[in-house]
């Protein structure tokens, strides 16, 4: 009977534990929730990847097929990029020849809706969203070179606009520098990827690469500001 009451005394002490701990945990929640305002900004991409399971070389085929050959790491898991889109029909659409081909490939839909702002980072909403806003430019620019060279536009056409993009990345480098530096680096990153673009042959490959690239540093500046 002893044994018994002492059991029963333990599993309420044990609840009441929990109980309480449920509760430090949901007030402490509640006042970072308050000190952290959620800025909505409801970007939506598409990557098309492939299925297989060895990604480093999957990506290499898919560079030799015209493919991005991007490696993109997501929640944890690795996947080889066959190209990134901003519009979810472009995609579908693309995904749905390459089946018709034969292809095994599916596409991985990558949403933000919020950043999440603590402390002085809240002073600088506007620097943020209009940084975003800017590479989502870039990354829509991006795109359309690639949809020209597809099309059968000549090189140097899509050349002029990717020159003129470089030089607005320089631009941009410095503009950010100080007030938002980690986009500083992304966007002098992208520029040293355009560097040769006036004196090569323009490879669609390439542009589908830089573009899931300038993406992929999206969505980590995006990451910065998670809950």
């Amino acid at each position: 009977m002893t044994t018994f009451f002492v059991r029963k005394n333990l599993l309420y002490l044990f609840a009441g534990g929990l109980f309480v701990v449920f509760v430090l945990l949901s007030f402490f929640y509640s006042v970072f929730l308050s000190r952290t305002k959620a800025v909505p900004i409801y970007t939506n991409f598409y990557f098309l990847v492939t299925e297989e399971m060895h990604v480093e070389a999957g990506a290499e085929l898919i560079k030799l097929e015209g493919g991005a050959g991007y490696v993109l790491c997501c929640e944890g898991r690795e996947y080889a990029v066959i190209s990134v889109y901003l519009k979810e029909g472009e995609g579908e659409s693309v995904h749905a020849a390459m089946t018709q081909l034969g292809k095994t490939v599916q596409i991985l839909p990558v949403k933000i809706d919020y950043l999440y702002l603590k402390g002085k980072d809240k002073k600088k909403e506007s620097v943020y969203l209009s940084a975003l806003n800017v590479l989502k430019g870039y990354i829509s620019l991006m795109e359309e070179c690639v949809g020209l060279l597809d099309k059968g536009s000549t090189q140097e056409s899509v050349k002029r606009i990717l020159i003129a993009m470089r030089r607005q990345i320089l631009y941009t480098v410095k503009q950010y520098q100080r007030e938002y530096s980690p986009f500083s680096r992304l966007c002098r990153q992208i520029a040293e990827g355009l560097a040769d673009v006036e004196n090569e042959i323009l490879y669609a490959s390439e542009l589908r690469y830089l573009s899931c690239q300038m993406v992929d540093g999206y969505l980590s500046l995006c990451g910065q500001f998670k809950l």
